[in-house]
């Protein structure tokens, strides 16, 4: 069983709101469609501003966008996301009960973050054969402070996490009715395979929002695919029976850098090259040396089974 997720090709009509709430909320929507040619193209834009009931304001910034260019049978679809903002985060009870802080109040005014993604799919269908493609960028930035001045009593605690990517994947399924003493199945076969190049994810000290040194840096790059098999028949007018079995492979490459022990913050890095099956530790001595440097580890099973009412 799969679940799917379509969008709209196009609007009945066109859509413009406007919103103002408290705490200094603002929201803005256009939206609508036109035919292009023989086919359909989709505009949306949204925008959000909003400060929360914090005493540092929150001063979110958010702005999505889709588009969308569809035919009869395939479609082509552009999104993008970006939004920044300021955070209060947790702050100590014993400050708020002695006065110190309100409880919308904050100790480190310089936290925050953004984040911004863009994503672009495609999807096709030919007779039983559907083929679904996408690609991601995504870049994040944080800046947090769990503990403070409690590691550093002169610099603070500050820290931001740090994630660059970009993920390539795509899908791809045929279907064929079939009939089993004269009950008609529908039979599903295909493949999925996902790649997401990380090329820096890191973890960084900082002090007023600003970093100061390296924590960790790294670089991975992580791949998947399956093979799947499916069945589905309608045992009665309520109930369907389905039957399913997929095998995955994951595999990764990490490019590590650390740094705590090494001069005056000089990266030291190292690679790791490995298959896995999900769930086993890095380390574990149930893979197979292959070649002397990649291992792997292959599993076949049914996965799933179903009854839907």
């Amino acid at each position: 069983m799969r679940l799917s997720i379509a969008t709209s090709s196009r609007l009945a009509a066109p859509i413009a709101e406007a919103t103002i709430g408290s705490f200094g909320h603002y929201r803005g929507l256009v939206a609508g469609s036109s035919e292009v040619g023989d086919g359909d193209l989709l505009l949306a834009l949204e925008g959000t501003h909003s400060n929360g009931p914090w005493q540092l304001d929150e001063n979110l910034r958010k702005l999505n966008g889709f588009a969308k260019l569809s035919g009869a049978n395939w479609s082509i679809g552009l999104t993008g996301y970006h939004a920044r903002w300021s955070a209060t985060d947790q702050v100590p009870q014993r400050a708020i009960d002695a006065g110190l802080i309100d409880r919308f109040g904050n100790v480190d005014p310089d936290l925050g973050g953004r984040t911004t993604r863009f994503g672009l799919t495609g999807q096709a269908k030919i007779g039983g054969t559907e083929l679904r493609l996408f690609a991601v960028r995504y870049l994040f930035r944080l800046t947090s402070n769990f503990t403070y001045f409690l590691g550093d009593p002169a610099n603070g605690d500050q820290f931001q996490p740090r994630d660059r990517r970009t993920v390539f994947g795509g899908s791809l399924r045929h279907t064929v009715p079939v009939a089993v003493a004269d009950r008609p199945i529908s039979l599903s076969f295909g493949a999925d395979a996902r790649w997401d190049h990380i090329d820096t994810i890191g973890l960084y000290p900082s002090v007023a929002g600003r970093r100061t040194g390296v924590v960790r840096e790294d670089g991975v790059d992580e791949y998947s695919g399956a093979l799947l098999l499916e069945g589905s028949a309608a045992l009665t007018d309520r109930l369907r029976l389905t039957l399913g079995a997929r095998g995955d492979l994951y595999g990764y490459t990490v490019d590590a850098a650390a740094i705590p022990s090494t001069p005056a913050g000089a990266l030291t890095r190292s690679s790791v090259r490995k298959r896995r099956w999900p769930g086993e530790p890095a380390t574990a001595s149930s893979c197979t040396q292959i070649l002397g440097k990649a291992s792997i580890r292959t599993t076949y099973a049914v996965r799933r089974f179903a009854l839907t009412l």
